[in-house]
């Protein structure tokens, strides 16, 4: 029988001394199953955990990840190792993409235009990246 006002505890637990100075009252204890609480001397071990477990494909070992780099012959440059000169080609490309989706809203003037001026441009900055090739 449970003194009044106290809830019955399951078979196998002990209950919790209320007022036992610790501020924790009758919250269970945080430790794993079949060990004692932290500093209880019951001198149960605690369990240890397993050891981490590395998939197949992980990283290598730190010996052989110590940043050694691939010998020369084996490195490549980026490409292009030359930037194409700066143009305004792009810029035309979008106004007429921003004119041709301005007139698809509104008429279809402003839509031959922009096609216009995007042909045009296309084929500029085209040519000019043909003709850096050489």
């Amino acid at each position: 029988m449970t003194p009044e006002g106290s809830t019955p505890t399951p078979p196998g637990q002990q209950p919790a001394a209320s007022g036992s100075g610790t501020g924790q009252g009758n919250r269970p204890s945080e430790s794993g199953p079949g060990t004692g609480p932290a500093g209880s001397g019951t001198g149960q071990p605690q369990e240890s955990l397993p050891a981490p477990y590395a998939p197949a494909g992980s990283l290598p070992a730190p010996e052989q990840a110590a940043g050694a780099l691939p010998p020369p012959m084996e490195r490549f440059t980026a490409k292009p190792a030359k930037l194409p000169m700066p143009t305004y080609w792009p810029f035309f490309l979008a106004m007429g993409i921003a004119f041709i989706g301005w007139g698809l809203i509104s008429t279809w003037v402003l839509t031959v235009g922009g096609g216009i001026v995007f042909i045009i441009s296309l084929i500029g900055w085209i040519n000019i990246l043909r003709h850096e090739q050489q």
